[in-house]
């Protein structure tokens, strides 16, 4: 049997190795400080995307990383979402402008009379369009590696970047990889009132192109 002794120390292994493998998300695992994991079994890494994780060191240290792919998933749809409406109803604007005392209205836009595209069609990207089709918007997708009746079970209308870039209201990136998707050629062709929404990776987009953009009011 075993003992309460003997339970308690088993604990103490336990909350000693994972302390050892936990990482925050922000801190590339490697070198450095994070050498104080050089003795951790296992990094567990809350999201699909393992890009902040040092494999190479991992790999020379033994260390087995592991993803969660879709554990996250229905949370980032939602918080896409979340993004899209409070650009388009001027939510944080809106906000900091009563607490300077201007109570003056400001038009808006409703999400469900727009047409919202989707780049990458995978579970977060299927997660969104179903949110949105209870605001009766239209949704474009676009995913090469999808076939045409997986766009059409998940209720959205297959589409090309240049398709999307001419006809979206909002885009939201759910790409994995790390293709540069928006760059000033795409930019060139968006309306001025394009809102784009980017909950995957920063590497998808060209910052410094989009700071131009809405520098010449694009």
């Amino acid at each position: 049997a075993v003992t309460l002794a003997a339970a308690a120390a088993a604990m103490q292994l336990l909350d000693h190795r994972l302390a050892e493998t936990l990482a925050e998300r922000a801190v590339a695992v490697g070198g450095g400080p994070w050498a104080k994991i050089a003795h951790a079994m296992a990094i567990t890494w809350q999201e699909r995307g393992v890009e902040a994780v040092d494999l190479s060191y991992a790999d020379q240290r033994g260390i087995m990383v592991t993803n969660t792919p879709g554990a996250n998933s229905g949370a980032v749809a939602e918080h896409a979402l979340a993004l899209m409406l409070s650009a388009l109803r001027h939510v944080t604007a809106g906000d900091r402008r009563v607490r300077r005392g201007d109570w003056q209205v400001q038009r808006t836009r409703e999400l469900g009379s727009l047409t919202v595209g989707i780049v990458g069609v995978g579970r977060i990207g299927r997660g969104v369009a179903d949110r949105l089709s209870g605001f009766g918007s239209t949704v474009l997708g676009y995913d090469p590696w999808l076939d045409q009746e997986t766009f059409r079970a998940a209720g959205i209308a297959p589409a090309s970047l240049t398709e999307m870039a001419t006809r979206s209201d909002v885009v939201s990136l759910h790409a994995p990889g790390d293709a540069r998707l928006v760059d000033r050629d795409w930019l060139s062709m968006v309306k001025p009132s394009l809102i784009l929404v980017n909950t995957a990776r920063a590497i998808l987009v060209d910052e410094l192109a989009v700071a131009e953009a809405l520098a010449a009011d694009r």
